[in-house]
């Protein structure tokens, strides 16, 4: 994926815009995991699974890496 710094930047700003939005956090996520900051990564997918509960709950983040 493209720049992963730059869109933590951006989800984050999505998810201050609407906290309820989990494709955001879900997003927001997938871009964490990619730098490896797998603490961040599962709190914001938690936060999309909390808001959204049919998305699966990964069992290992770095495995989606």
């Amino acid at each position: 994926m493209g720049q992963p710094e730059e869109a933590v930047t951006h989800y984050r700003k999505a998810t201050e815009i609407d906290s309820r939005r989990a494709v955001a956090f879900c997003n927001l996520g997938g871009a964490l995991n990619q730098l490896k900051r797998f603490d961040e990564a599962f709190a914001a997918l938690d936060r999309a699974i909390d808001l959204l509960p049919i998305l699966p709950k990964p069992s290992s983040i770095e495995a989606a890496s």
